[in-house]
C-alpha cells in the first residue's frame, strides 16, 4: 500500500480570524523547517505539499531538487483568500483539501493519506507512522472531548474517507459560529462509521515543535509531560478500542 504525506500550509493568512501567528515571515519559516523535516524523514517516500495563498513556492520547488529519491508534489493555490475571513483557517483547511483530491497529478499514484498541519514538527513522528502503518484499513486520528473533536493536526484514511466524508463536512466550517474543522472531521468520521469504516485511536499522541497558529504560543514539553502524554495516548486508546456505538 502507498502512503502519501499531504501538508496544508497558509503562508499569509491575511486577517484571519482566530489567528495570531500571522506575520507571512514567522509562518514562512515554520513551513520551511517542517518541510525540511518531513523531507529527511525516512518513513516519508510520497509528499504532496499545497499553500492556499498565493505565495511563491520557489524556496519550497528547489529544496524538493535535493531528494530525487522521494516523489514530491508542489501545489499553489489562492483559494485562502476568496472567502470570509470570519470563517477562519479551517475553512481554508477545507478549501485546500478540496484542491488536493480535485487537481494533484501524483494522487492517482497513492491508496491511503496522511494529513499533517504543514507548520507542527512532530517529534515523534516515527512512532506515530509506525502505528497509522499498521492500520491502513481503517481511519486513523485523535478523538477527543466525548467523541466531539477530532484532532486536525494529523489525520489518515483513504481517498474516499477524504473526498465522500471529510471534504462534504468541512465545508460548514466556521469558526465565528464555534464549528471548528475539528467538529467536523469528527461528524465525517462518525457518518463513516455508519457505513462501515472502523476507526484507530493512534497510539502516541503527537510531541510537536511549533507554534500554536489560535494564540502564537510554542508548544512546551518538559520530561514529565512526556511521560504523561504517553502514558495519557495508551489510556485513551484503551478506552477508544472499548468504547461501544
Amino acid at each position: 500500500m502507498k502512503i502519501c504525506i499531504i501538508i496544508t500550509a497558509t503562508i499569509d493568512p491575511r486577517g484571519m480570524a482566530f489567528t495570531k501567528r500571522n506575520s507571512p515571515v514567522d509562518r514562512l519559516n515554520d513551513y520551511k523547517k517542517v518541510f525540511k523535516k518531513f523531507c529527511n524523514q525516512r518513513e516519508v517516500s510520497n509528499l504532496i505539499f499545497i499553500e492556499n495563498s498565493g505565495y511563491s513556492l520557489d524556496y519550497f520547488q528547489n529544496e524538493k531538487k535535493k531528494y530525487s529519491d522521494k516523489k514530491i508534489e508542489i501545489m499553489s493555490s489562492r483559494v485562502n483568500n476568496e472567502f470570509s475571513r470570519k470563517l477562519g483557517k479551517g475553512f481554508g483547511e477545507h478549501l485546500s483539501l478540496k484542491e488536493v483530491f480535485e487537481k494533484s497529478n501524483s494522487l492517482k499514484d497513492y491508496d491511503y493519506f496522511i494529513k499533517c498541519t504543514g507548520r507542527y514538527h512532530f517529534l515523534n513522528f516515527s512512532s506515530i507512522f509506525k502505528s497509522i502503518k499498521k492500520e491502513t484499513l481503517t481511519v486513523n486520528g485523535y478523538l477527543r472531548d466525548s467523541l466531539k473533536y477530532f484532532d486536525s493536526s494529523v489525520f489518515c484514511g483513504s481517498k474516499d474517507f477524504f473526498v465522500n466524508y471529510v471534504i462534504p463536512e468541512t465545508k460548514n466550517v466556521n469558526d465565528s459560529n464555534n464549528i471548528f474543522i475539528e467538529n467536523c472531521v469528527a461528524k465525517a468520521l462518525f457518518k463513516a462509521m455508519v457505513d462501515g469504516y472502523s476507526f484507530n485511536q493512534i497510539k502516541e499522541l503527537p510531541i510537536i515543535d511549533g507554534y500554536i497558529g489560535t494564540n502564537n504560543k510554542k508548544f512546551r514539553y518538559n520530561i514529565i509531560r512526556r511521560i504523561k502524554i504517553k502514558i495519557l495516548g495508551k489510556l485513551k486508546n484503551y478506552l477508544i478500542s472499548h468504547k461501544k456505538y
